[in-house]
């Protein structure tokens, strides 16, 4: 996805941009490496890079991901669209689907909001 998005905006050579990519990843990954060295002064905000990295992940963009797609699903999709999409057009069945469809739109997302706000001490 990287190089495609470096080959066609950047206007170069897939072979350029996987390089890039690759390089990219390389850096960050030994800087991770490093950082978690016993005598590293490798830190950010008083971490070492790999625990900012990890939490960042795991406590802001997970979430954050997770937040977005229950309302994309939820609010923009048609609902005929997540209908089809949700039960294999049909397939599985149709009874369901609008239980699911007030979970998506109405419980999931505070639920997520909570769970975030419950992780970083806010409640």
């Amino acid at each position: 996805m990287a190089t495609l998005y470096i080959s066609e905006e950047m206007h170069l050579r897939r072979r350029t941009a996987t390089l890039i990519a690759v390089g990219t990843v390389a850096g960050l990954s030994a800087l991770c490496l490093w950082s978690q060295a016993p005598d590293s002064s490798l830190r950010v905000a008083g971490q070492n890079i790999f625990d900012l990295f990890n939490n960042a992940t795991s406590l802001y963009m997970l979430p954050l991901g997770g937040l977005l797609s229950v309302l994309f699903a939820g609010w923009v999709l048609r609902g005929r669209t997540l209908q089809e999409e949700v039960t294999s057009r049909g397939r599985y069945g149709n009874a369901l689907f609008p239980y699911y469809r007030v979970i998506v739109r109405f419980v999931a997302p505070v639920v997520i909001v909570l769970l975030f706000l419950s992780q970083i001490g806010v409640i």
